[in-house]
């Protein structure tokens, strides 16, 4: 935890310690808002500040203003767990903070100097929209809790995924897992945000709610369009692998093309997202549709429902049928989610790079696999920001993968609390794997971690290939409790550093647009942001609190699970590389995300903002005996 990042500390501490006050009433949507609010302004030191005896003393450049956060519980890195009061101190007299718009109301003074008022409004209407959107995701989840909990305990079982897994009127038990998750992103302070969306259209296509999306099959003229497949295709053209893998749907799709008088032959069919039809392709594609190069017809449909990622759907009554990622021209968190020709075109490219590499590393020893995403199609206009709203990516299904005896689980859900035991869904999974004490669970965590990071830091050490490896875009594969391996998801952040994947990956291969990474240091940023800090940190958060145990021991576990893939790497990596990414991942400072400040700036570049994280590794190694000097 940092000591103190301001030099200018005119209040007495003591006099504005809150300790002896009443501790505040907060309600959960708004305390769980205000700790990610708390905790950027500290991560990404907005404001100056103290850290005294467990209470944050933040300083304006007015000498006559100050807020405090009293006792405030941080994890190692930096993430805000709780806290008691926050107070306004102005000309010496307190003010008590009773909710998040007090909070925003109190806390403008102390940015004026970073924001504009224009970006101030923005900001404030993000969080207007997450907290109302927050309520409803908070009061659906506890009605599927309830359910969950009547009918768990009816059939006498102890955990929530052995419930899922023998419950037979859940048909799709992965998708049901992906929708169970109700908490957002773990940082993000709009984790909820979805500015487009009316109230009555977050619950007809949000995941949490388990609506039945019916996907418009539309029909594109060939001439407008380009075609992005996968070599696992087997030089199946597109229309036929589509009528392959929705016959039904496809042969409705031909009869209504005939009806309307045209050929299937001069068309693909092409799935849109019913909100992106009602609401944007009329007004972008009036001339498409004008002269017939894009058509839509009433009944001619795939029945979806959302993943976790809500423009990703997956097609129900056909286990085997591929996801569907669509454009939906909202703002989810703080990015605007329509889908470009680019992200279209590399899709096919870089499954069938991963795939080689993944045959040829035999899935990092079974630690790892993909889901491909083998076809795609995208407008050839790219003049114009229109063909961004329209296009597709089809990734396979996880059913393809598993086995009868394997239950698939998005690493999101191990962090919500399970409706019968009110731990989280993880410590269920480490008990019925016989995990009972912190040893135990240092043992299974050894066994987790390992998977995730000698397989994710693999790939990016050898091949300079950053996945993003975080919450959402990996899925969990357990036994019987017991982790067996991790499946990577959605390629659209990947990240690579060209000067690796160049030697041992992309020559003779076709030139990937978007994902070539400007710099060496975004793809690392990319790795030490989702799979250590998103993904493995916010673990270690939870078993720390669910064992009763110091986060340092599990962060040392992490540091020696590193320090041996990178020495198990050494012999096959270029030395002076070798020894910059030993020395950026293991001793220096780690890049965070600025996840509050980009929302207080005008633009910013796909790499996103960053500021300094202290590194947890470094504890425990000294990068002195591991490098050539």
């Amino acid at each position: 935890m940092y000591e103190c990042v301001s030099n200018k500390v005119s209040l007495d501490i003591n006099h504005v310690s809150t300790r002896f006050l009443s501790t505040a009433q907060w309600s959960v949507n708004d305390k769980w808002t205000l700790l990610k609010l708390i905790q950027a302004l500290v991560r990404e030191e907005l404001i100056p500040f103290v850290f005294n005896k467990g209470d944050l003393i933040f300083y304006s450049a007015l000498d006559d203003l100050a807020m405090t956060v009293s006792q405030v519980k941080f994890t190692q890195q930096n993430r805000c767990l709780d806290f008691s009061e926050i107070y306004f101190i102005h000309h010496g007299d307190l003010k008590r903070v009773a909710s998040l718009t007090e909070f925003l109301t109190g806390l403008y003074p102390f940015i004026t100097h970073l924001v504009s008022d224009k970006l101030w409004m923005r900001l404030l209407n993000e969080l207007s929209d997450h907290k109302r959107n927050s309520l409803m995701s908070e009061d659906m989840g506890r009605k599927k809790s309830l359910n969950i909990y009547l009918q768990a305990r009816h059939n006498s079982y102890t955990d929530v995924v052995s419930w899922v897994m023998n419950e037979p009127t859940i048909v799709d038990k992965s998708l049901f897992m992906e929708q169970f998750v109700s908490q957002g992103h773990p940082m993000h302070p709009c984790s909820k945000t979805k500015l487009g969306f009316s109230r009555d259209d977050v619950q007809a296509y949000s995941p949490e709610y388990n609506p039945v999306v019916r996907v418009s099959i539309a029909a594109i003229h060939k001439t407008v369009v380009g075609l992005s497949v996968s070599t696992s295709l087997n030089n199946k053209g597109y229309t036929d692998w589509f009528s392959s893998v929705f016959p039904a749907e496809y042969q409705a799709w031909k009869k209504a093309l005939s009806e309307s008088s045209l050929s299937s032959k001069d068309y693909l069919p092409l799935p849109v997202h019913p909100w992106q039809e009602r609401e944007i392709i009329g007004s972008k594609f009036h001339s498409y549709i004008s002269k017939q190069l894009l058509c839509f017809f009433d009944q001619v449909y795939i029945q979806a429902s959302p993943t976790l990622s809500f423009r990703t759907l997956k097609p129900l009554g056909n286990s085997a049928a591929p996801y569907m990622k669509l454009p939906v021209a909202i703002q989810a968190t703080s990015a605007l989610r329509t889908l470009s020709p680019a992200s279209i075109k590399n899709a096919a490219l870089v499954t069938d790079i991963l795939r080689d590499i993944f045959i040829k590393e035999n899935n990092f020893d079974q630690r790892l696999k993909m889901l491909p995403e083998v076809a795609g199609v995208y407008l050839n206009d790219t003049t114009s920001r229109a063909a961004d709203h329209l296009g597709v990516i089809f990734r396979e299904s996880v059913d393809n993968e598993l086995e009868s005896d394997e239950n698939c689980l998005v690493v999101a859900c191990l962090f919500e609390r399970s409706p019968i035991t009110h731990v989280p869904l993880l410590s269920e999974q480490m008990t019925l794997s016989g995990v009972k004490n912190s040893n135990d669970a240092m043992t299974y965590f050894k066994r987790y971690a390992s998977k995730v990071i000698v397989s994710y830091l693999t790939l990016y050490l050898r091949y300079g290939i950053a996945l993003e490896g975080h919450q959402q875009n990996t899925l969990a594969v357990f036994k019987a409790g017991s982790i067996q391996y991790f499946i990577a998801k959605d390629f659209d952040g990947i990240d690579i550093d060209e000067s690796v994947c160049d030697k041992n990956v992309l020559q003779g291969k076709p030139s990937l647009r978007k994902v070539i990474s400007a710099s060496a240091e975004m793809p690392r940023n990319n790795l030490l942001h989702t799979v250590y800090q998103s993904h493995i940190g916010e673990i270690i958060i939870i078993l720390a609190e669910h064992f009763d145990c110091a986060e340092t021991e599990f962060w040392e576990c992490v540091a020696n699970i590193t320090h041996d893939c990178f020495m198990e790497l050494k012999s096959v990596i270029d030395p002076i590389h070798w020894q910059s990414e030993y020395t950026a991942i293991m001793q220096q400072n780690w890049s965070c995300r600025a996840l509050l400040r980009m929302r207080l700036v005008e633009h910013y570049d796909r790499d996103g903002i960053f500021t300094a994280l202290k590194n947890p590794l470094a504890n425990y190694t000294s990068f002195d005996n591991y490098v050539d000097k």
